[in-house]
């Protein structure tokens, strides 16, 4: 009988780390007073295809970020100070180019019909905001990022006012902090996020991604933990009340392809690297002044983002 207790306890020794595999939870942080940049860079190639027409265009933007986390109030309200840093970008479109590099936002423009677009640059470049975090972190308000849109002309302002409402912004920056699961994790489990990112002329594509948790990495002396993704579904919608002439009213588009990690430093509860890949595909039924057109689409978005 002991010989067959030690036998059983010698299994369990052996078996035990992969049924007890170790839980870690993954929790953001904002300590008072905490200073950080973020480096992010965004790449962007798209063939739009009208009535066997193909329209490419293609953009690049690298954008440097500052936050300033101040003290947290007696109600567990945190105020942090956001403001851009610096802004470089490029963009053609069917043949036309444009440049703007916030070193130089005076620049001549190259004199083509999307030069309105370093407008919204200059904008935009050393606009300063404020996000409000409440006692278990979420994001309870964005103030300030509109502001910046205030002096352009009123078609510029229509064709970006949603992507600076207040509303969508704090959306969006909780469905950035949600990236990480809420309950602890081990290694090989998986959740899904859905989110939503809106685009120029009231257009917005809602993505579901699976997350995987893969363990911890070195990275510069630090173990950081490894979360890799892959984009599952997409679906695409255009406000009917968008500026513009070409109306998308239906879509069939689909992932061909995607890839994603974050890297996450458990210790000061800051993403500080990530990066993701989406290609998207697929028709689209389009409209212009009431009369249906047949459109394709062929788009691959690319960011990175470092943060210190």
């Amino acid at each position: 009988m002991k010989r067959i207790s030690l036998t059983l306890a010698a299994a369990l020794l052996l078996i035990s780390p992969s049924l007890l595999q170790a839980q870690v939870k993954l929790e953001h942080k904002f300590p008072d007073g905490r200073k950080t940049t973020a480096n992010s860079y965004v790449k962007v190639e798209q063939t739009l295809t009208i009535a066997g027409m193909e329209i490419p265009s293609s953009s690049e933007q690298n954008i440097t970020t500052s936050e300033a986390i101040g003290k947290r109030q007696a109600d567990g309200a945190l105020a942090a100070e956001h403001k851009i840093e610096s802004l470089q970008s490029t963009i053609s479109v069917a043949g036309m180019d444009l440049a703007f590099d916030s070193v130089n936002p005076n620049a001549p423009a190259p004199g083509t019909a999307i030069d309105a677009l370093l407008d919204v640059f200059k904008a935009i470049v050393n606009s300063s905001w404020t996000v409000t975090y409440g006692q278990d972190n979420s994001v309870l308000s964005i103030k300030g990022r509109d502001e910046a849109l205030q002096n352009l002309p009123a078609e510029l302002r229509a064709a970006t006012a949603k992507q600076f409402d207040p509303d969508y912004l704090t959306e969006q920056a909780n469905q950035e902090l949600q990236v990480l699961p809420n309950e602890p994790v081990k290694l090989g489990d998986t959740w899904e996020q859905e989110a939503t990112v809106l685009f120029d002329s009231y257009q917005s594509m809602t993505f579901t991604t699976v997350y995987e948790y893969a363990g911890t990495v070195e990275k510069q002396g630090k173990s950081l933990d490894k979360i890799t993704s892959k984009t599952t579904q997409v679906t695409y919608t255009m406000s009917a009340d968008s500026p513009s002439p070409l109306k998308i009213v239906d879509s069939d588009l689909k992932i061909a392809d995607s890839s994603g990690e974050v890297l996450f430093d458990r210790a000061s509860g800051m993403i500080v690297d990530s990066k993701d890949k989406k290609h998207v595909t697929g028709s689209l039924k389009c409209e212009i002044n009431g009369t249906e057109i047949p459109g394709k689409l062929d788009l691959t978005f690319e960011t990175t983002v470092n943060r210190s």
